[in-house]
């Protein structure tokens, strides 16, 4: 095969020239797509290329550092590797270094990398809190927060949840929130907003785009984050923007810029800037320092007036175009005048000039994102991708599929490469079976998961939410190991009552900060007797319903968010559908079967064949079938190792068969209305078609995706189970159809 390398400098694709015996490899694996830190297109490794003039020509004579404008290897150049003229892959060159022999410039030492930038890289260190939440700001009042209770119609909600005191329902004591006594409080509850908004402001900031069916699971959209990020709940406002209205004619508009407020540096040498803010009020407030649109820093628990140092910059190349803007945050509503002195230079040949402002007053809106909790930003991109056993799969250099990993084998095809393989190079190996299973969330203080661990520690090894499996007789030492970096704190339901809550007392009362905690949204429960909530201008509002929270949710199957099989607070019974069985099972099930092999095999694919292979096909080879754990390919003879692993997944795949993300959907006997998601899988539509069943009704037409359905349910009043079900013909466009029944059971 003929492989050709094409690189983009100063905008024109230029042919590489190669070595006639150069080796270019290229290695795909599974275990890459589950790992967003590798979350990257295939690469080669470092491989060489002659130093001929052809090559000196587009690398500008690297070697030679005296010359101007020559190829700048601290960044990628965009390429392009062909095979018989066929585009294999497209990504970016990157220079490592240049050889000499017998004192002559050889060869250079190049890398091609995937198109897809690595998200890690871009997202870094960046937490929750650098993110952008004004959007959700409101104004902060009980009316307002009591509203986010009640209501569905929110992207913020207040999760009645006990943060600094116990609530007791209908008991008549102290603490009882049916009495105007034990009422809660509206300004002791701390915000919750849904995950999908914070996964879409992650792509919004960071010009990233996650797509995938997985994003329409009823199981990731009904997902929330509670915004708690201390022991109790201390009022935070919007911040506001410090507005400078005048300065001193010898400050440049790149110095203080009086339209923008931006503080900026020009010129050489030392830079300082100090803020004085003058208020009579006694409120403590924070002082926020912007750095480019981003949080850079913060002087916390300022009270009356402050006169600090703020930025100090040594001017160079690198931070001469930084911007810098400054706000104030309060806690309560409060009026400042601000001071802005800005010295040029230091100690006696220091200059400095004023900015000054009007008279600014911070108004009671309540600042969301004051309130995240303390996360990294690609520590919640992974903790996804491990809770729901995801792969992802770039599309180009910001767009990446999340698919689950037993769906994303469910979409491959069957690919039979028997022919393409060399019959006498196979080896047989048993797979990575591991001594010790786990499945973990991180400890919890919570007075119930710490009596939880009391009583049940010591015989079932792992704490509630939790999963473990030893092996004890087995002959490997190694541990398969998932984490998450949330906490999965106890619900309590009260008793004889529909009320639910977590209460955040550790075993000696004491108030603790949980972990990030992530949860389901059931939507608004209603309850008898009412609960009161006091008010901003006093007096009780009575509620009838809230918006209810929880760590399971029932879309027709009762899913949780506990790893294993456990007792739900709410529903009172075993749920079995916990975030193993649903995303693991079947994955383990496979690796750990008495008849897996891990196969290595030597084959050889033409163009056409090696550009075409998918990493999720299902390969067949004579009788068996097997599933790519990973591939090595040299370009240029088409030689392609494959490692291989025996695939014995039994029936459907858990997570989504073939047609819907369930098998079923089973639901008790009131009327309601559920999510059902329906997958396209290999067809190219669905059309939906009018239920056999009066009982069971939708909205009928044609999807050309995975869609999710909202799907009408009667209440059951025969005194029996019936079932029904969700009708289509899955098709192709030409005229290739198949009709599919998904059961509803509706319980008596």
């Amino acid at each position: 095969m003929i492989v050709a390398l094409y690189i983009y400098v100063d905008g024109i694709a230029k042919r590489i020239e190669l070595f006639e015996d150069e080796k270019i490899s290229v290695t795909s694996s599974v275990q890459d797509i589950a790992d967003v830190s590798k979350a990257k297109t295939d690469f080669t490794q470092s491989f060489t290329i002659p130093a001929s003039t052809t090559n000196n020509e587009i690398f500008k004579h690297w070697y030679e550092s005296s010359l101007d404008g020559g190829f700048d290897h601290r960044v990628k150049y965009n390429g392009y590797i062909e095979i018989d003229t066929r585009t294999f892959r497209e990504g970016a060159f990157a220079l490592n270094d240049v050889k000499y022999k017998d004192n002559m410039v050889d060869s250079y030492s190049i890398v091609f990398y995937g198109k897809a930038k690595n998200i890690k890289d871009i997202l870094k260190e960046d937490k929750l809190a650098n993110l952008d939440f004004t959007s959700l700001n409101h104004t902060f009042t009980s009316t307002e927060v009591i509203n986010r209770i009640t209501s569905n119609a929110y992207n913020v909600s207040y999760p009645l949840f006990a943060h600094d005191r116990i609530y007791d329902y209908n008991t008549g004591g102290a603490n009882d929130i049916t009495t105007n006594t034990g009422s809660i409080h509206w300004n002791s509850l701390f915000p919750a907003i849904p995950l999908s908004f914070i996964i879409q402001k992650i792509s919004d900031t960071y010009d990233l785009n996650f797509t995938g069916a997985f994003l329409d699971y009823p199981q990731f959209k009904k997902l929330w984050v509670l915004f708690k990020n201390s022991e109790s709940f201390s009022q935070k406002l919007t911040p506001l923007k410090v507005n400078f209205t005048s300065k001193n004619p010898a400050l440049t508009n790149t110095e203080v810029n009086l339209t923008t407020d931006e503080i900026g540096f020009q010129g050489t040498g030392f830079r300082q800037v100090r803020l004085q803010i003058t208020t009579a009020s006694t409120q403590p407030y924070d002082i926020l320092i912007y750095k480019n649109g981003a949080l850079h820093g913060t002087y916390a628990g300022v009270i009356g007036n402050s006169n600090d140092l703020f930025i100090s910059h040594v001017l160079t190349t690198q931070n001469v175009t930084d911007k810098f803007t400054l706000a104030i945050q309060g806690q309560a509503g409060f009026s400042f005048t601000s001071l802005l002195t800005y010295t040029r230079g230091i100690g006696s040949s220091a200059v400095s000039y004023t900015a000054s402002g009007t008279t600014q007053t911070i108004g009671a809106t309540i600042d969301i994102g004051g309130y995240a909790p303390d996360l990294k930003l690609i520590d919640l991109i992974t903790a996804l991708i491990k809770m729901f056993n995801l792969v992802i799969i770039p599309q180009d250099e910001t767009t990446y599929e999340l698919i689950p990993l037993e769906l994303y084998y469910n979409n491959g095809r069957y690919n039979d490469i028997s022919a393409n393989v060399i019959s006498d190079d196979i080896e047989l190996k048993k797979t990575s079976m591991y001594k010790n299973i786990n499945f973990k969330y991180q400890k919890s203080e919570n007075i119930l998961n710490t009596k939880f661990d009391e009583l049940f520690l010591s015989t079932r090894n792992f704490s509630y939410g939790d999963l473990a499996y030893e092996q004890i007789d087995s002959l490997e030492s190694s541990t398969f190991s998932v984490e998450l970096p949330f906490e999965n704190a106890m619900y309590e339901r009260k008793s004889n009552s529909n009320f639910q809550t977590i209460t955040f007392k550790k075993i000696d009362l004491a108030n603790y900060l949980p972990k990030p905690l992530l949860m389901y949204d059931n939507g608004v429960q209603g309850v008898t007797p009412n609960i009161r909530i006091d008010l901003l201008t006093g007096g009780h509002q009575h509620i009838v319903q809230y918006r209810r929270f929880s760590n399971d949710y029932n879309n027709g199957t009762i899913l949780t968010l506990n790893w294993g099989e456990e007792i739900s607070t709410w529903f009172l019974s075993n749920v079995s559908n916990g975030l193993y069985k649903r995303h693991y099972e079947n994955y383990l099930g496979n690796i750990f079967n008495i008849k897996s092999r891990l196969v290595i095999v030597k084959c050889y694919f033409n163009p056409v064949e090696l550009i075409d292979i998918k990493l999720n096909d299902r390969i067949i080879i004579r009788d068996k079938r097997y599933t790519i754990n990973k591939m090595t390919t040299d370009l240029t003879s088409g030689e392609t190792t494959m490692e291989l692993l025996t695939d014995y997944r039994v029936g459907e795949v858990p997570i989504g068969n073939r047609y819907s993300l369930e098998s079923f959907y089973q639901v008790d006997n009131t009327a309601q209305t559920i999510e059902a998601m329906l997958l396209l899988s290999d067809w190219e539509k669905i059309i939906l078609e009018t239920p056999d069943e009066a009982w069971i009704s939708y909205t009928l037409g044609t999807k050309f995706d995975n869609e999710t359905i909202n799907v009408s349910i009667s209440a059951n009043a025969t005194g029996s189970e019936r079932i029904g079900y969700i009708k289509g013909k899955w098709a192709l466009n030409d005229g290739t159809s198949e009709t599919i029944q998904i059961p509803i059971i509706q319980n008596a």
